[in-house]
């Protein structure tokens, strides 16, 4: 018996509660005029599955580029009701075979594909007024573009404060001679040089184009595989006291900064170089579907909103739009502010 009268009170609070309230609420959407669609989430004109299809040429920084588009476009779903978006991942190679009978509504590849994508894009693309002056000016054609720059990869010198204080380095400049010499180590009784600086090359970019950015270079410096090897080959080799400076990408800043985080480091001195030629892109493949046109570049826009720029930078990949808010929140601090300043490489 008691339960119940306990139960009665409850419910009769509860509703008491919500009277009380309710004139307040009702004078707060008066008074700013929220509608149910703006508190609710906007309902979209077009109802079903946008399918992106994503290409990768360079790797991800902290997490893989689809799965950073699926999680960007969950945002824009809340916005859009009764709109979903399917992201899929796939080679060059499946692309190539299945785009013969298939057609995606928005098509992601990375620097090295742009040739060819751009044959699948429809109409100029509506890019983003805060996008870097330098990487929209790398995807124009007689002052038109049909492609929607979203991200950019960057090449880094890192090295670790160990490795600096070893070599006495107090910074990492490759146009110093202390970076032309190799160092002759001692270990079980036999000697072996240690080369200042190694990297690795990829199918679709080079960070020799990155290096040759730093100025004149000395290349008896080099690790002497730098042309043929990988660059995660080149990340082991620095990893294991093999060079001072590795010459990477963020993905293996990101690698690093792990390392950082185990305490394998106790320090990392990392330096943004001002080139890249590792941009990925976004376009809408032709339909006569306006609808599902229209809702394809919006979603291609707001992979350019504050929102999903800062989400890309927090996974050490490079926005392509200035960013507004403190960027000392970021990983990569004040080293964006270099990223106007960086010569675009736009590889097709």
């Amino acid at each position: 018996m008691k339960k119940i009268e306990i139960i009665r009170v409850f419910c009769l609070v509860v509703v008491l509660l919500i009277l009380s309230i309710a004139p307040a609420l009702a004078l707060f959407f008066k008074s700013n005029d929220i509608t149910k669609q703006e508190l609710f989430g906007q309902e979209s004109e077009f109802k079903g599955i946008l399918t992106v299809w994503n290409i990768d040429t360079f790797e991800g920084g902290s997490v893989s580029k689809s799965d950073l588009i699926e999680s960007i476009a969950r945002e824009f779903e809340k916005n859009n009701k009764g709109l979903f978006v399917f992201v899929e991942n796939m080679s060059v190679e499946e692309f190539s075979q299945r785009i013969e009978n298939e057609s995606p509504d928005i098509i992601s590849f990375g620097s090295g594909l742009f040739s060819i994508m751009e044959n699948y894009c429809c109409q100029q693309a509506n890019n983003s007024p805060q996008i870097y002056e330098n990487i929209l000016k790398s995807v124009m054609y007689e002052e038109k573009t049909n492609i929607y720059p979203w991200c950019m990869g960057g090449y880094y010198l890192l090295s670790s404060y160990e490795a600096l204080q070893e070599y006495d380095i107090e910074q990492i400049n490759l146009v110093d001679e202390r970076f032309n010499l190799g160092k002759t180590k001692n270990y079980n009784n036999k000697s072996f040089e240690i080369k200042s600086l190694t990297l690795g090359t990829s199918e679709y970019h080079s960070s020799v184009e990155a290096l040759k950015e730093l100025g004149e270079i000395k290349y008896d410096c080099l690790d002497e595989e730098y042309v043929s090897q990988t660059t995660y080959q080149a990340y082991v080799k620095f990893c294991n006291n093999k060079a001072a400076v590795l010459l990477g990408t963020h993905r293996d800043l990101t690698r690093l900064e792990n390392k950082l985080h185990q305490g394998v480091f106790s320090g990392l001195k990392t330096v943004l170089i001002k080139f890249s030629d590792m941009l990925q892109y976004a376009g809408v493949v032709r339909t006569d579907d306006e609808i599902r046109t229209k809702y394809s570049n919006l979603f291609c826009q707001f992979l350019q909103s504050d929102y999903a720029q800062n989400k890309i930078a927090k996974t050490n990949l490079l926005p392509v739009i200035k960013l507004n808010n403190d960027l000392s929140v970021l990983n990569l601090n004040l080293e964006i502010e270099k990223i106007g300043e960086m010569k675009i490489k736009k590889i097709y």
